[in-house]
């Protein structure tokens, strides 16, 4: 393989590795954003919950988006391995190219 000025195959690896940096480092910025605004300053008040009558299903509709909620967030830390195995192989096979003769 030859690269072809500075728009050959190398500058697009560079881009492709850029691109998934900064894809991890808004994921980190995304979770820190969010304990930020999950983290209570004050003790919680307990609230008085009104009694739900026999045909309510605010109980599955809870459960259900506990669940919900749970595997949005396995998704994201698999995606987030992912990334960062996709990364690592990228970041080993480019120094692979570097090494060899020219």
């Amino acid at each position: 393989m030859s690269e072809h000025g500075k728009g050959g195959w190398a500058g697009a690896l560079a881009e492709v590795e850029q691109a998934v940096g900064d894809c991890l480092a808004a994921l980190d910025r995304y979770e820190g954003a969010f304990a930020d605004v999950l983290a209570d300053a004050d003790p919680p008040v307990p609230l008085r919950r009104p009694a739900l009558e026999p045909d309510d299903d605010w109980g599955d509709r809870t459960a259900d988006a506990r669940r919900q909620v749970t595997d949005l967030e396995e998704l994201l830390d698999e995606q987030e391995r992912a990334w960062a195995t996709w990364q690592e192989s990228y970041s080993a096979w480019r120094r692979s190219l570097e090494r060899l003769p020219r």
